[in-house]
């Protein structure tokens, strides 16, 4: 994002200290507070000393689609394990490392769970070509200094998500005018599952240089893990498809990866 600084920025996480609205997948819509520094934890989260783990992620770490109280975070801590959220959803490799070396490094905490799923492999894809993120991988020593600027990340989503509702009712405008029947056709055949699967699969196989790239992440995260005496592990969630063990390409190369840097896994 281009903040009126005149330099980019890239939020890793949400606003802070918002009421948020997630999506209804599970027949109701989950209300959820963010942060100070805008992921999905608990005020009281930050009062008590040590933490105990910090979980890296997605959705599935943000807590998508649950009531607050039903997150992995929320459990967790349920228990007595003080627990920090840091998932983002969305959010591939390139983010979720980079938001370790921006946050986790504020915590230090006894374990990091990073949670991999199959669409992370499209994120990592895309997020290597970010001009801004790949400096994370380069430049051991980069940062963009997030925790510091959170009022200027929250004015900055504000002001972007202002400048894409003016696009879309402008978009809209546009589009009462026209047939949109084409248009609403290749929709549809967007969201075929089988479609979506396909692309996936041409992602793994085209991936050599991306497991290079994810190998070099993971190893670079347990060092800086490594360097407050902490642990790293790392959690597959598999989906539908790796369950019936049709298609588990993906899953064997990330426990390859995390068994070459002896990383410990967590395999579901």
């Amino acid at each position: 994002l281009n903040t009126s600084e005149n330099y980019k920025i890239f939020p890793l996480s949400n606003i802070s200290n918002i009421t948020a609205i997630f999506t209804n997948e599970n027949g109701y819509y989950p209300i959820v507070k963010t942060d100070k520094y805008g992921f999905t934890n608990s005020a009281n989260n930050y009062i008590k000393k040590a933490t105990d783990i910090v979980l890296i992620g997605d959705s599935y770490v943000e807590g998508y689609s649950v009531h607050p109280e039903e997150s992995i975070a929320s459990l967790l801590n349920n228990e007595g394990i003080k627990t920090l959220s840091l998932g983002k959803g969305g959010t591939g490799p390139v983010i979720q490392f980079a938001t370790l070396r921006e946050y986790g490094k504020l915590f230090k905490p006894k374990v990091v769970i990073w949670f991999y799923v199959a669409g992370d492999q499209i994120q990592l894809y895309n997020e290597l070509n970010s001009s801004i993120l790949i400096n994370y991988i380069t430049d051991p020593n980069y940062s963009q200094n997030l925790s510091e600027k959170q009022l200027l990340i929250d004015q900055t989503i504000k002001e972007y998500i202002n400048s894409k509702i003016l696009s879309k009712n402008l978009m809209e405008m546009r589009w009462e005018s026209a047939d949109k029947n084409i248009f609403d056709s290749l929709i549809r055949i967007a969201k075929l599952t089988e479609i979506r699967n396909l692309y996936l699969r041409l992602i793994v196989n085209l991936s050599n240089d991306k497991n290079i790239q994810l190998k070099k992440i993971l190893g670079m995260s347990n060092d800086i893990v490594n360097e407050w005496n902490g642990e790293l592990y790392v959690v597959y969630l598999p989906n539908l498809h790796e369950l019936s063990k049709t298609e588990i390409q993906l899953m064997n190369q990330v426990y390859s990866i995390s068994n070459q840097l002896n990383i410990k896994i967590i395999d579901f």
